[in-house]
């Protein structure tokens, strides 16, 4: 069964985990090669609903989250 994620939920996901690893922003930014400006870009628009898909994989991948998407 699937279940419907929104933006919201995916934003608190990483925060929690980027809290957790004690890790920056921009330290994240960097290391899966995304400008600070577009990562938080990237989680402003999460709040907001929009959802970038490409970035959204790599900061989940990089941070060790699982949402469930399957491509």
């Amino acid at each position: 069964m699937t279940k419907t994620i929104t933006g919201e939920e995916i934003y608190f996901k990483i925060e929690k985990a980027r809290l957790r690893k004690n890790i920056s922003k921009k330290k994240i930014a960097l290391s899966i090669g995304m400008s600070p400006t577009n990562f938080y870009d990237t989680m402003r628009l999460l709040l907001k609903g929009n959802i970038r898909y490409k970035s959204i994989i790599k900061i989940t991948n990089f941070l060790g989250i699982d949402l469930g998407i399957k491509i």
